[in-house]
C-alpha cells in the first residue's frame, strides 16, 4: 500500500511541476531532476525498523506458559527455591496474559510472585538475539517491578556473549567492552513496588553480531520486601541510520545521464538568496 501511495504521489508531483519545468529545463535535465527526487524520497522511506524481540510476542511471554515456548531459557533450582517462572501470577499491572517473574513455588497454580527472604539465591532468564549488520541504532525497553532490598535483593540486566551461559546461584560480573564483554545495562532494579518502564540505547558495536540478553535476580539471606522482580513487554529493535543526502562527494548519489548531454558550471561564491545562476543546458 505504501509503494502504490508513493508512486501516486510521485506522478502527481511530476504532473504539477511539468509545465513550469518545461519552460526552463531541457528534456534530459528535467528527467535527471525527477530521478534524483525519486531516489532521495525512496531512500528515506525505506529505512525500515527491525523488530528483534516483540513486546506482544516473545517479549511479552505470550506464546505459551513456559520460557521454552517463548524462546527463553531459565536457570532454576528446586521447586521452592527463588527462581524465574513464566505464568499469570505476577503482581497486577502487566500486559497480556503472562509475565516473567520470581517465585518461590513453581508448583503453585499459578506460581506466586514472592521470594524467600532468608535464603541466598540467583536466577536468570536469557535468550540470544542477532542485530542485522549496518543497523546501529538499537533500542531495548521493558516493563518491570522489583521491590527487594536496594543493592542486596535486586534485578540486573546484562548483554553477554552468546557462548557465555549463566548458572543458577552464580551472579554475573560486569566487565570488558561491547560486544565481547559482560555489559550491564543500568544499575540495580529494586525499590519499585509498582510497574514501571525502562529504556536503553544499546551500543552500536552489537550491530552485525549475535549476543545474549540476560535478566538476573539475586537476593541475600536477610531483610527484603515483596514483591521480587518481574518483567514484561520486552522490546528490542534496530534500524540503520538515515543516509546523509547532500552535495558532498562522500554522500553523492551516482545518476545515469544521457550521453549526449553536457552541462555548464558556474561559481556561486558571493551569491545571495536573490541571485540567479545560469540554467543547465544540453549541447
Amino acid at each position: 500500500m505504501f509503494v502504490s501511495t508513493f508512486v501516486s504521489y510521485y506522478r502527481e508531483t511530476k504532473s504539477r511541476m511539468a509545465s513550469k519545468i518545461d519552460k526552463t529545463y531541457p528534456f534530459q535535465t528535467k528527467n535527471v531532476l525527477f530521478y534524483f527526487l525519486f531516489i532521495c524520497l525512496t531512500t528515506l522511506s525505506l529505512q525500515a525498523q527491525t523488530t528483534i524481540i516483540s513486546p506482544t510476542g516473545a517479549g511479552g511471554f505470550e506464546f505459551g506458559a513456559t520460557f521454552a515456548d517463548n524462546g527463553w531459557t531459565a536457570t532454576t533450582g528446586t521447586a521452592t527455591r527463588n527462581q524465574w517462572t513464566c505464568n499469570t501470577g505476577a503482581t497486577a499491572g502487566f500486559s497480556g496474559t503472562n509475565a516473567a517473574y520470581i517465585t518461590n513455588n513453581t508448583a503453585g497454580v499459578p506460581p506466586t510472585h514472592a521470594f524467600t527472604i532468608n535464603a541466598t539465591r540467583v536466577s536468570h532468564i536469557y535468550r540470544n538475539f542477532t542485530v542485522p549488520a549496518g543497523e546501529t541504532i538499537i533500542n531495548l525497553s521493558f516493563s518491570w517491578i522489583s521491590n527487594g532490598d536496594a543493592a542486596r535483593d535486586k534485578m540486573r540486566v546484562y548483554l553477554i556473549p552468546s557462548a557465555t551461559t549463566p548458572v543458577y546461584g552464580t551472579a554475573l560480573t560486569a566487565g570488558g567492552v561491547a560486544p565481547t564483554g559482560v555489559i550491564q545495562l543500568g544499575g540495580n532494579f529494586s525499590g519499585q513496588n509498582t510497574w514501571a518502564n525502562a529504556n536503553f540505547t544499546i551500543p552500536a558495536a552489537y550491530s552485525g553480531t549475535t549476543c545474549r540478553l540476560v535478566f538476573e535476580w539475586s537476593n541475600n539471606a536477610s531483610n527484603g520486601t515483596q514483591p521480587p522482580a518481574a518483567v514484561d513487554n520486552i522490546s528490542l529493535t534496530s534500524v540503520a541510520p538515515a543516509p546523509i543526502l547532500g552535495d558532498e562527494c562522500a554522500t553523492a548519489i551516482a545518476l545515469t545521464v544521457n550521453s549526449i548531454c553536457s552541462y555548464s558550471t558556474y561559481n556561486n561564491t558571493g551569491m545571495t538568496s536573490s541571485s540567479t545562476g545560469p540554467l543547465p543546458i544540453c549541447a
